[in-house]
């Protein structure tokens, strides 16, 4: 009986509801919503916790201002209270994908992993390039892969390439929990901005793939094979240190495997140390000049020394022997775009999105060198095609709100600011975009609301500092 009165409650869309307030108190709810959250960015939680309770009193079903009071009751410990929030959200609106999100997180950290992974199963359902739901469910499998492995370590003996389909069905099983844990390797990245995520995402999946089918291939050969598969675990899982001892255990028995030289090659380079990564790919190179592994972390190497240049070469030669190599013609996209080259980096980009459409930094790669060229309305198009791909891709957003600002429809780019405000109140490029476009339409106050929450995040920037200068100049007029 209770789950058919959910299912009615569901039915009645309550996070659809206009509410009959006047034009001057939804102003003022939204001076005030702004004010709650800069004082959550304050860590002021308890103040910004009875502006929401206000705000609530006169739209009670506002499910933003519901789930920035679940976030603050959440910084305060109130695990709980945020807890029921979040599903009187859900239970509201099921698709709301950041409540999902949140309570797989709080149950996470409470170590109920199974209820954690249902819901972050929800956000994936919802958009399947949630990148911090995928982040919760490889945290959840880190724990089982790890028992997997200590399985293969403790039946290491019995191993010794004796037994193909034992061996074969302990691999996939690593594999099918490298799948999950994948996400791990872009933890930083994931917190700061997750459409970073997407394509790397797809080459560690990829990359791991073929290593496993390396590894099988070199069983016949004199190789610590245990060793090796757990490098490349470690290694596609960021703990570079750890790997580095892995694959070097393998060389000791066998300085010419190749799978380790470039391992090691990888770890050094991930870890900054390019010099010492140089040597690796290169002695991997030596082994099999073909080996296109070591040929793209050795043109990643350049690129990223702002050698572009020689860096295209590399990826050249690697298109040679593959050519629709998609991180090579990506790389050397990147290369000439950031050598201002826009015409021929788009080039590049089109050939990837000719290969695979869906591609979604191809998409934006090319709006941003069609917005760097003038041709903001092409450019919007591409980023959009983006945004269709993943909603959660700021960076599109936001170039979408810079591209319409650009040819002066300041009221469309102030949608667009406040949709990747709804993603991250606090991101500063928006903030800012949105401010400069409410000046541009006479919105001096709000302007200068938006600008002292944004100064508040970033205080020595110039440019907000300029923004703010001339709104008050209008204020004083």
């Amino acid at each position: 009986m209770q789950k058919i009165f959910d299912d009615l409650f569901t039915q009645l869309e309550l996070h659809r509801i206009e509410y009959q307030i006047s034009n001057k108190q939804r102003e003022k709810n939204l001076n005030d919503y702004q004010k709650a959250i800069s004082l959550s960015f304050m860590n002021k939680q308890v103040e910004a916790i009875q502006q929401y309770d206000n705000l609530l009193l006169s739209e009670p079903y506002n499910l933003e201002i519901m789930y920035q009071k679940g976030n603050s009751l959440s910084q305060t410990n109130e695990c709980k209270k945020a807890h029921q929030i979040y599903l009187d959200i859900i239970k509201i609106n099921p698709q709301h994908e950041l409540s999902n999100l949140k309570l797989g997180d709080l149950l996470r950290d409470e170590k109920q992993y199974w209820e954690a992974k249902q819901y972050y199963d929800n956000c994936i359902s919802i958009n399947e390039n949630n990148s911090a739901a995928q982040f919760g469910i490889g945290f959840i499998s880190e724990k089982g892969f790890r028992r997997m492995f200590n399985k293969v370590m403790n039946q290491r003996q019995q191993l010794r390439i004796t037994n193909l389909m034992k061996l074969w069905t302990i691999t996939i099983e690593l594999l099918r929990q490298a799948y999950l844990i994948r996400f791990i390797y872009y933890h930083k990245d994931i917190v700061q901005e997750n459409q970073k995520d997407i394509r790397r995402q797809q080459i560690v999946t990829i990359k791991f793939q073929i290593a496993i089918l390396k590894v099988l291939r070199h069983m016949q050969e004199k190789v610590d094979l245990i060793q090796l598969i757990k490098g490349e675990c470690l290694r596609l899982t960021g703990e570079y240190q750890k790997a580095v001892k892995c694959y070097q255990a393998a060389l000791d028995i066998n300085p010419r495997e190749i799978v380790s030289l470039n391992g090691l090659g990888d770890c050094l380079r991930l870890n900054g140390q390019y010099q010492n990564a140089v040597k690796y790919y290169e002695a991997a190179l030596d082994i099999n000049p073909q080996y296109i592994d070591s040929h793209y972390g050795r043109g990643e190497l350049l690129r990223l020394d702002g050698n572009y240049q020689m860096a295209i070469e590399l990826y050249l030669k690697i298109l040679d022997i593959d050519p629709k190599h998609i991180d090579s013609l990506y790389g050397i996209g990147d290369c000439l775009r950031l050598n201002n080259k826009y015409n021929d980096a788009a080039e590049f980009y089109q050939k990837i999105l000719d290969i695979n459409p869906k591609h979604i930094y191809s998409l934006s790669s090319i709006g941003e060198c069609l917005r760097m060229t003038s041709q903001y309305q092409k450019a919007v198009k591409y980023y959009q095609e983006a945004v269709n791909l993943n909603p959660k891709d700021i960076y599109s957003i936001t170039a979408i709100g810079e591209s319409l600002k650009l040819i002066n429809n300041y009221q469309l780019a102030c949608q667009y600011y406040q949709k990747a405000l709804h993603i991250n109140p606090q991101h500063t490029d928006s903030l800012k975009g949105k401010a400069f476009c409410l000046i541009q339409l006479g919105q001096y106050r709000e302007a200068k609301e938006v600008l002292g929450f944004a100064d508040s995040i970033t205080p020595d920037d110039e440019d907000i500092e300029e923004l703010l200068s001339k709104c008050l100049n209008f204020l004083r007029q």
